[in-house]
């Protein structure tokens, strides 16, 4: 039974197209819906230039304070793209019951986080990447690979126009 979904999206061009998807699949199973937004980690080469060029106090005070402003930004462009994409379909909002932005490995945080609210299914499109035919991103083939949870995968081919693509008529 389908009772907790997890909707993982990096906000896409195909990200409406994703969410109609899902929210198709939680009305259908009266499902409720939590939503993650995985930021990737500063990597080596990023951290080796704010050393460059930044004293190691002003490094510790950007990583403190202007991590935190940062992932704020992100959380409310998430909550405004999610506005957007329900007016958009239509879609009732109270079956979302979460929307979390979270820093780490994509893949990572998706599965822990579908552990944690107890998702008896993952969605997710098999790429970031839109293209002719369906092909399977990074992120998407570590979930698969990884996950103990069922992964229901959207393959992102190459529409006419993703936003006009309705699931419901």
């Amino acid at each position: 039974m389908i009772k907790n979904i997890l909707y993982a999206t990096d906000l896409g061009l195909y990200a409406p197209y994703l969410l109609q998807h899902v929210m198709s699949l939680a009305t259908k199973h009266e499902a409720q819906v939590h939503a993650v937004h995985a930021i990737e980690p500063m990597g080596v080469f990023a951290e080796s230039i704010l050393h460059t060029y930044m004293p190691a106090s002003a490094v510790d005070d950007l990583r403190k304070r202007g991590f935190n402003e940062v992932m704020d930004k992100i959380r409310e462009q998430v909550e405004s793209a999610f506005a957007d994409e329900f007016a958009e379909c239509n879609c009732d909002l109270e079956l979302i019951h979460g929307i979390q932005v979270v820093n780490g490995k994509p893949a990572q945080v998706i599965i822990e986080t579908a552990q944690r609210v107890s998702a008896d299914l993952i969605v997710i499109g098999t790429s970031s990447q839109p293209s002719e035919s369906p092909r399977l991103g990074s992120v998407a083939s570590a979930v698969l690979g990884e996950s103990s949870i069922p992964v229901f995968l959207v393959p992102m081919v190459k529409l006419q126009n993703p936003k006009n693509y309705d699931l419901y008529r």
